[in-house]
C-alpha cells in the first residue's frame, strides 16, 4: 500500500477509519477503535521534514553569535538545548526549583504551552525525567544565575525570575522569541537558517555517534520507547558502530606477532 500512496494520503485515509470507527464504540456498536494502531503506523519514522543534525562546527559558530548578538539569557538558552537535547516547550517551562547547580541535574516535568496564558502541560513523554548537565554548561548556568539579579534590577523586574530562561519582561519567554533569537544567531553566525529542534537532534545525534548506551540516550531525551529513537538515529548508530569494531583492531586480538605475520602477507608481491 506504502508503495503505490503517498505517506500523506495513508495517514488522510487512517484518520477517516479512525473517525468512524471511533463513533461505532461511542456507540456502543463497536468494543474497540482498531485503527487506532493503523493511525500510529500511518506517522511519518524520523526526525521529520527540515529537521537535521547540525555539524560541531556550525553548533560552536551559532553559540558564539548567540552570545554576542543576543541577550545573554538566550546563549544559555541554546546552550542547555544544544547539550541535553531538551524540548522548546521544556525549556520555556524550565523553573530554578528544577536546577541543582551543585550536582549539574534538571529536572524536567513540564512543557509551556504556545500561549502564554495557557497553563504548562507534561512533557511530551507524559513523564518526568532527569538530565544532566556536562560541566561546560554548568558553568554556563552558574554564571547565567549569577548576572539574573542584575538584570533584573536593571530592567525593574522586581525580583529574580522563576524561569530560568525569562522573557525580556521576566516572565516565560514566549514562542516567538526564541525564533526570532535563533535566526539571528543563525544569520550572524553564517549558517544555514535553522530551527531550536535541530539543537535537540543535534545533541542526541552527538551522544550516539559517541557510542553512549541507546537506553540511556533515550532517558536523557525523554522517549517513550528506544526502539523509535533507534529507528530514528539509525544512521547515526551505523557510524557508531563501525567506530565501535575499529576498537577490536586497536586492541589486537592476535598480539604483535599477529600483526607481523599480517603485515608480511599484506606486503607480499
Amino acid at each position: 500500500m506504502e508503495g503505490k500512496l503517498a505517506r500523506r494520503t495513508i495517514q488522510n485515509i487512517a484518520a477517516v477509519m479512525s473517525s468512524c470507527l471511533g463513533y461505532g464504540v461511542e456507540m456502543e456498536v463497536l468494543q474497540t477503535n482498531v485503527a487506532i494502531r493503523l493511525k500510529k503506523l500511518a506517522k511519518p519514522e524520523g526526525p521529520g521534514k527540515g529537521v537535521r543534525a547540525l555539524p560541531l562546527e556550525e553548533i560552536r559558530a551559532l553559540l558564539a553569535a548567540a552570545r554576542e548578538h543576543t541577550p545573554p539569557s538566550f546563549h544559555s538558552f541554546l546552550m542547555c538545548a544544544a547539550t541535553t537535547g531538551m524540548r522548546a516547550g521544556e525549556l520555556r517551562a524550565l523553573r530554578w526549583s528544577d536546577v541543582d547547580l551543585n550536582d549539574g541535574s534538571i529536572v524536567v516535568s513540564k512543557s509551556a504551552a504556545v500561549r502564554l496564558r495557557d497553563p504548562d502541560g507534561p512533557t511530551k513523554g507524559g513523564k518526568p525525567r532527569t538530565v544532566y548537565m556536562t560541566e561546560e554548561l554548568r558553568k554556563v548556568m552558574v554564571e547565567h544565575r549569577r548576572r539574573l539579579p542584575e538584570e533584573a534590577l536593571k530592567k525593574r523586574w522586581g525580583a529574580v525570575p522563576e524561569y530560568v530562561f525569562p522573557s525580556t519582561e521576566g516572565g516565560m519567554m514566549n514562542d516567538c522569541s526564541y525564533r526570532r533569537w535563533i535566526e539571528k544567531a543563525a544569520a550572524k553566525a553564517g549558517i544555514e537558517r535553522t530551527r531550536l529542534h535541530n539543537l535537540r537532534h543535534t545533541a542526541i545525534s552527538l551522544l550516539l555517534n559517541s557510542g553512549a548506551d541507546p537506553f540511556a540516550v533515550q532517558k536523557l531525551a525523554g522517549h517513550s520507547d528506544v526502539r523509535l529513537m533507534t529507528q530514528t538515529y539509525a544512521h547515526v548508530q551505523a557510524e557508531a558502530l563501525k567506530r565501535a569494531v575499529g576498537v577490536l583492531d586497536r586492541i589486537g586480538l592476535e598480539g604483535e606477532e599477529g600483526k607481523t605475520i599480517a603485515h608480511r602477507q599484506t606486503t607480499v608481491s
